[in-house]
């Protein structure tokens, strides 16, 4: 896995042995015999809570981090299908167009190497777009929560 999913799991970890959540345990640099809880919200903690919830059913990390990649891909496949909808792509675009996202490297490296929270971007990204365009017919205040999320 990639370093920053890797402190993302050390803080899941931390969260497991007491430390509140999104705080990883780290030795206090005066005193390493005990640990100190260090803030890691910079990072989202999807990247590491999801496939930390599989864990905890008895998987091992790697299937649970599998599983979580295939429905980010799966979500986000779905997601492209329905914004070709919308564009009204002639059948075999909308067909290539999907096939071809979900063959590329950036949709396929999550397998290999987990980055963290870009499998969630992936899943997310198209179900985004296609709200975004709905935007203009929902009025000012949707608009408005839609940029804020």
């Amino acid at each position: 896995m990639f370093s920053d999913a890797g402190d993302g799991f050390m803080t899941w970890r931390g969260f497991l042995e007491g430390a509140p959540f999104d705080y990883a345990l780290r030795p206090d640099p005066s005193n390493i015999l005990i640990d100190i809880a260090v803030s890691y919200g910079w990072w989202s903690p999807g990247q590491y809570f999801f496939p930390g919830v599989l864990a905890l059913t008895g998987l091992p990390l790697g299937i649970a981090i599998t599983i979580v990649v295939g429905v980010s891909l799966l979500i986000g496949l779905l997601g492209w299908i329905r914004l070709v909808q919308y564009f009204e792509f002639a059948p075999a675009v909308g067909v290539l167009t999907v096939f071809f996202i979900g063959t590329f490297r950036y949709s396929t490296l999550n397998f290999g190497i987990y980055p963290g929270g870009e499998a969630l971007l992936q899943a997310a990204a198209p179900w985004m777009m296609l709200a975004a365009c709905r935007l203009q017919s929902r009025g000012a205040a949707r608009a408005f929560a839609m940029a804020a999320l």
